[in-house]
């Protein structure tokens, strides 16, 4: 109770606002923002495919077949692999150490680790990202992204394209947060 009472009245002392509780005046806050879109999904029974929205935007994707399923890295490196017993990464793809914030590994070729023992996984994809999609705006074309798969022996993709989405223009008000 003491040190509560000691709190209380240290935070009456204060006669200026705390900083972050004023008036805030954006002066820089954009028109709109670049976003993802998936395309039509590759005609595979068994793919189930969602498109994580946020900052960064990623992919959730199910696979329920029986045959492996590849998700394929920037320099066509295997670096997901869903099946039956669940979902794996190779430790040894270029894409999936950029997921993980580190530089390249020591060590070449495969190596599987368990991500999941379900058959979903979701990953914020690199391939989604603003440096992927480069200069969009609103004027602009749309720009195309792809992400390969491969189950059976064949190759098939995820793809859509970058699009500047409009923001409302209630979102460049100033807003008083007392």
């Amino acid at each position: 109770m003491l040190l509560a009472f000691t709190v209380l009245s240290s935070l009456a002392t204060f006669s200026e606002p705390v900083a972050g509780h004023g008036l805030e005046v954006a002066d820089s806050i954009p028109s709109g923002v670049v976003q993802a879109r998936l395309g039509e999904l590759p005609a595979l029974a068994g793919l189930n495919v969602m498109l994580l929205e946020g900052v960064r935007q990623g992919l959730m994707l199910s696979w329920h077949e029986s045959r492996p399923l590849l998700v394929l890295g920037r320099g066509g490196e295997p670096m997901l692999r869903f099946s039956e017993a669940g979902v794996e990464a190779n430790t040894g793809s270029a894409t999936w150490q950029a997921l993980q914030g580190a530089g390249p590994g020591s060590h070449g070729g495969e190596h599987w680790l368990p991500v999941s023992r379900s058959r979903s996984y979701g990953w914020m994809d690199p391939r989604l990202s603003l440096e992927t999609a480069g200069a969009v705006t609103d004027t602009g074309a749309p720009r195309l992204w792809r992400i390969p798969l491969q189950t059976g022996g064949r190759g098939f993709e995820l793809a859509g394209e970058f699009y500047w989405r409009s923001l409302p223009a209630a979102a460049t008000r100033v807003h008083d947060h007392h």
